[in-house]
Formats: C-alpha cells, sequence, structure tokens
C-alpha cells in the first residue's frame, strides 16, 4: 500500500468523522432549541415549513385564477376580513344586504360580471392579489376598502380557542404554549385564506399597503353596532344587525397570567401601537 494512498485514507476518515461530529452537534442543538420551544410533533417543528405550504397555495390559488381566463376584478368596495374580528357573520351580511360578493366564489369561476364588484377579501393579502392580478391595481385607488380590528387580548384568546377547536393546534396546549408557539413561528399571510398558524399574524399584516392606497376606514369591533351604522350610510345598503359568533365568555383580566398579557404585548406590539389599544388587558375580556 502507498503512501499516497494510506494518507488519501486518512484524510477521507478524518473528513467523514469531522461530518459526523457536525451533524451530532446539529442534532444536540437542535434538539436543545425544541426542548426551549416545546413544539410538539413533526408539523410543529419549523417556519420552513410553513413557509412551504404557504407557496404552495399561493401557487395554487394563482394557477386556479389563471385557468378561468378572467382579467384582473374591477373593485368598487372590499370587505378586507380579518381573522377573528367577527369578519364571517359581517360577510354574510354584506352579501345579503348589499351585494358584496366572496373573493374564494370568483377565484372558483362560479361568478362573473362586467361591472365592478363589491368585494369580501377573506384573508388574502392584497398586495399579492394585485401582484398576480387577480384584482385591478387601479380600481383600487378609488375604491372604498374597510375593514374590522379588535382589542388583541381578547382576539389572541379567541384564535387559542378556534385553532384549537380546528385541529391547526394540539388541543392539549395551554394558551401559554400556544402563544410561546406563535411568537417562535412568527405566522405570515400571503395569497390564501389559511396555512397553519397564519390566522394568528398580527391584524397590520392585512393592512400593509405597497401597491394600494390602504383602507380607507379601520372599524372597532368593540363598538360593533355603531359601525354597523356608519357602514349602513357610506354603502348606501341598511345593514341588519348581526348576531356575533360566540365560543365562551372569559372573565377578568386575572384570566390571563402576567407571562401571557407580555407574551400578547410582545407578538402584536404593531397592532397595539397602531391601533391605540391599552396595553393592559380589559378588566372583563368578554365574548371570545
Amino acid at each position: 500500500m502507498s503512501i499516497k494512498y494510506r494518507e488519501g485514507r486518512i484524510l477521507s476518515r478524518a473528513r467523514n468523522l469531522n461530518t459526523m461530529f457536525r451533524i451530532r452537534a446539529f442534532q444536540k442543538s437542535f434538539r436543545y432549541t425544541l426542548r426551549c420551544r416545546e413544539p410538539l410533533g413533526p408539523a410543529y417543528l419549523s417556519r420552513l415549513r410553513q413557509r412551504m405550504t404557504a407557496k404552495n397555495l399561493e401557487r395554487d390559488t394563482a394557477r386556479t385564477f389563471a385557468l378561468i381566463g378572467q382579467s384582473p376584478i374591477e373593485v368598487e368596495s372590499m370587505f378586507l376580513h380579518l381573522p377573528k374580528t367577527a369578519g364571517k357573520s359581517l360577510r354574510a351580511t354584506l352579501s345579503h344586504d348589499a351585494g358584496f360578493i366572496d373573493l374564494p366564489k370568483i377565484l372558483n369561476g362560479n361568478v362573473r360580471s362586467g361591472k365592478p364588484y363589491r368585494l369580501s377579501n377573506p384573508h388574502y393579502k392584497v398586495d399579492w392579489l394585485i401582484s398576480n392580478r387577480v384584482v385591478s391595481e387601479s380600481s383600487l385607488k378609488s375604491s372604498f376598502i374597510f375593514t374590522f380590528v379588535r382589542n388583541p387580548f381578547t382576539r389572541a384568546i379567541s384564535l387559542y380557542q378556534y385553532l384549537t377547536k380546528l385541529g391547526a393546534v394540539p388541543k392539549y396546549w395551554s394558551l401559554n404554549k400556544f402563544l410561546r408557539y406563535v411568537d417562535y413561528e412568527e405566522p405570515r399571510i400571503g395569497g390564501f385564506k389559511m396555512t397553519r398558524l397564519s390566522h394568528a399574524a398580527p391584524q397590520v399584516s392585512w393592512l400593509e399597503a405597497q401597491r394600494w392606497p390602504g383602507v380607507t376606514r379601520v372599524c372597532a369591533f368593540e363598538e360593533f353596532d355603531a359601525e354597523l351604522e356608519q357602514l349602513s350610510t357610506v354603502l348606501g345598503s341598511r345593514l341588519n344587525s348581526l348576531h356575533l359568533n360566540s365560543s365562551s365568555v372569559i372573565d377578568g383580566a386575572n384570566s390571563l397570567s402576567e407571562l401571557e398579557a407580555d407574551l400578547i404585548r410582545k407578538i402584536y406590539r404593531a397592532d397595539f401601537e397602531r391601533f391605540g389599544y391599552p396595553l393592559e388587558p380589559p378588566t372583563s375580556l368578554g365574548t371570545v
């Protein structure tokens, strides 16, 4: 066996050992990260899974609309539905009383019209809709666009109850664990209604505007009936009062631990700043 051959084998073994040690170090670090973050099961291991799922859903949405062969939607008015702000009930009322059409019905080719739409947008990012020629950028410049926002404390609890019931997170997770995972996952929105924890993204995520003027009117969930009266005037259609969906009532600020309150303040800091909600939990957390 030549010296050169022996040196080659030694170098090869050294490289293999180095690779093995690096892999073991990564595994050890990764296991430590999991213990700190406490995600459970393979569906909750990394933000990469969320990003990949989002990209696949966006691709499917764009393909579906392209197959219809329809030109970008002209928009007269748009209701931008943010998750857990009574939007589902309001979309039904807008459809019945004011002629609004849900965006998915258009995306599926069930509705066509040459005139501008009154459109209900359930959770799709507006800039994505423009970039993919789903809605007309020029029509949004003169559109009336409105949305409802909600106190981040009550919205976080509502999200927790909804997503555990839906199975998006394990049903045995505590609110504390759910909030820590939302903080870790950093949910994002895009060209889809929902993926993983996208509903738990900060409300300002849906209001970011690069290629459209932004929301014309931001309504408060806590003043729902008064806001509905004013929207009726603006839209020229009488909107009947809604029966808001409710799952349970949590009474008292003590229902949130200080750690949970701190997590909500951290995750939804931009919501508190933009919408002016107080940084202390309401004395009655009310209907979730």
